[in-house]
């Protein structure tokens, strides 16, 4: 599994991050961020998992350093100065853990995390020492998930997070009784890992931003949406809007392929035309001993070079249209005097283009493989002319 980016920052009146240089530490309050010099603080690392302890201290967990490998060491911030606890016992080193407070058991509770292999099991910290649970039943192995206090319960929520493949399964810590229950939510996120995570506490829900859609190693979808929990079930922020634009984009789509569609006609249409006009020197060659493959392959050679040149210029175009969209649309917003996207009305004020390989892949091989297949009907047309019949008056 392929480390990634993420930070996880208890809160309570203030968060603290951990950056990755030795003493890089910095204090955020109502209005500033502020960078301290503790004297002591923990080495250099990232993909650690930290929280709020529950007792006015932020609690760090492992992470990862360069040139040392996973880590196992707990560090606790008690708001001037770190100190390393040095546990009697501990989780395996690891980073990408997901952890979180739990007031029914005021302790933090960690679940799974990687060492190169995703981890299904359970931890409770004490403020002195961890302890592994071993609840009755447990979420599926899996790192770079997302936990904090439900809004209603107050108990540890799990949802997402990495293993082979991004998850999109809720979980809730049921300290009573020993184990994990999955959440059943008739709405979700799409599957991710590598988001953000917390708890709201002034509107009572769970906020998640962004993540990643992962396979293995590789990045399928990055995510700027926001969803919310309200212990029960998931609710997308301006869902409406989004939804909106998968229309369009779908709608874009379409009108793609119908582009391509009425292209690949005009090559049927001119095809046609030109068998109509070649007729008689069809039936000349064919008289002369040209085979009616042979008139198949002229008619359908012709045919895919115009389509194919055709197909080329236009994915040429398209790429440089996407490359200098922005340039484009301020050249005309200077010559014609105008602003296209008003910030005040679309909270845009730029064409955002991103050009990817596979759909530029995509969308030339289906149009090479339209205008291949246009050329079929009028080849075959032209293959069963007949000499004696297209002759006849001549």
């Amino acid at each position: 599994m392929n480390a990634r980016g993420t930070a996880l920052v208890g809160a309570c009146g203030l968060a603290l991050v951990l950056g990755t240089t030795p003493a890089n530490a910095a204090l955020v309050g109502t209005t500033k961020w502020t960078q301290l010099s503790p004297a002591t603080h923990p080495s250099a690392r990232y993909y650690s998992a930290m929280t709020y302890d529950g007792s006015h201290n932020l609690v760090l967990f492992g992470g990862y350093t360069d040139g040392v490998g996973f880590l196992s060491d707990t560090w606790v911030w008690d708001g001037s100065t770190w100190t390393n606890k040095n546990p009697a016992h501990h989780p395996s080193a690891r980073d990408g853990a997901a952890m979180t407070y739990d007031s029914a058991s005021n302790s933090v509770i960690l679940f799974g995390g990687e060492d190169g292999t995703a981890f299904a099991d359970t931890w409770s910290w004490s403020g002195i020492d961890w302890t592994q649970l071993t609840p009755a039943q447990s979420p599926p192995k899996r790192a770079w998930a997302g936990m904090a206090a439900s809004p209603t319960t107050s108990a540890p929520i799990l949802f997402g997070g990495l293993d082979s493949a991004g998850l999109v399964d809720t979980w809730t810590w049921e300290n009573a009784n020993n184990k994990w229950s999955a959440v059943t939510t008739a709405h979700h996120p799409t599957a991710r890992s590598d988001f953000g995570m917390t708890l709201d506490t002034v509107h009572s829900e769970i906020v998640v931003f962004g993540g990643g859609n992962w396979s293995g190693t590789t990045l399928n979808t990055e995510y700027g949406d926001t969803w919310t929990f309200n212990g029960t079930d998931w609710t997308q922020e301006h869902s409406a809007y989004f939804r909106a634009i998968r229309l369009e984009k779908t709608m874009m789509t379409v009108i793609l392929l119908l582009i391509v569609a009425v292209a690949a006609f005009n090559i049927i249409a001119s095809l046609v035309m030109v068998v109509s006009e070649k007729r008689n020197d069809i039936a000349i060659l064919r008289t002369l001993g040209f085979s009616r493959g042979g008139v198949v392959a002229t008619f359908i050679v012709q045919g895919t070079l115009i389509g194919w040149i055709g197909a080329l210029a236009g994915t040429g175009l398209g790429i440089l249209l996407a490359v200098y969209a922005g340039d484009i649309v301020h050249a005309f917003e200077r010559w014609f005097g105008f602003e296209l996207f008003d910030p005040a009305v679309y909270y845009i004020s730029r064409i955002p283009s991103e050009l990817r390989a596979s759909d530029v892949a995509l969308v030339s091989i289906t149009a090479f493989t339209l205008t291949f297949l246009a050329t079929i009907y009028p080849a075959r047309r032209a293959a069963a002319t007949e000499p004696a019949a297209a002759l006849r008056y001549e």
